[in-house]
C-alpha cells in the first residue's frame, strides 16, 4: 500500500494555468470553458521570493486573466469570508478593494498587506481602476459566464470534497490510524 503527502499549497487554477498550461500557452484557453469542483478563490495571501514578498493571485483572477468564457462550479465555498466572492469576481470581470482614507484597507494588518501586494501586481499588469466611494475597482478581463453543476452532481461533489478533506485531516496521524489513504 502506497501513501503520499497531499498539499493544499497550490490551488486548482494556479496549478492548471501556471504549472500545466504555463503563461506562454494561455492563449490556447482563451474563450475556453473550465469545470471546477470548488468555487475559485477570491483571496490567496502572499509568499516570499527570496526576501521579496509577492502576492498569491486569487484563482478567480487567474480565470479572468486566462480569458475564459465560461466556468462551471461544482460547489460554492461555504467559508463565510469567501462564499460567492470568487463567483462575483468572475461574473463582473473585476476585483474590488476596500478603501479607507484613500488607502487599501483590510480587516487585519495581514489582510491589508496582502491586498496592497495584489494591487501592486494589478498596477504592474496595467489594469484600469476606478475609485467608487470607499472601493477601488480593477477591471481584469471580460465577465465570465458562471454556471452551477446540476443539483445531483453538486451533492456528489460535496460528498467527494468532504471525503478528500477528511483524508487531509488525517495527514498528521500515523498511517495505521488514518481513515483514508491517498
Amino acid at each position: 500500500e502506497v501513501t503520499k503527502n497531499v498539499t493544499f499549497d497550490n490551488h486548482c487554477e494556479f496549478s492548471l494555468f501556471a504549472e500545466v498550461i504555463k503563461e506562454e500557452n494561455l492563449h490556447l484557453v482563451k474563450d475556453g470553458v473550465l469545470y471546477v469542483t470548488l468555487e475559485p478563490c477570491n483571496k490567496r495571501g502572499f509568499w516570499l521570493d527570496g526576501k521579496e514578498e509577492k502576492p498569491k493571485i486569487p484563482c478567480a483572477v487567474r480565470c479572468l486573466e486566462a480569458g475564459l468564457r465560461k466556468v462551471f462550479i461544482g460547489s460554492i465555498d461555504e467559508n463565510i469570508k469567501v462564499k460567492n466572492k470568487g463567483k462575483e469576481i468572475l461574473e463582473k470581470g473585476q476585483y474590488t478593494f476596500s478603501m479607507k482614507d484613500g488607502k487599501i484597507f483590510g480587516k487585519t494588518d495581514k489582510e491589508t498587506k496582502e491586498e496592497e501586494l495584489l494591487e501592486k501586481y494589478f498596477q504592474g499588469k496595467n489594469y484600469s481602476s476606478e475609485d467608487i466611494e470607499d472601493k477601488r475597482v480593477y477591471t481584469i478581463g471580460k465577465p465570465v459566464e458562471v454556471h452551477d453543476f446540476e443539483h445531483e452532481l453538486i451533492e456528489e461533489v460535496r460528498r467527494l470534497n468532504s471525503d478528500f478533506l477528511q483524508r487531509y485531516s488525517d495527514e498528521g496521524k500515523p498511517p495505521n490510524e488514518r481513515k483514508f489513504r491517498v
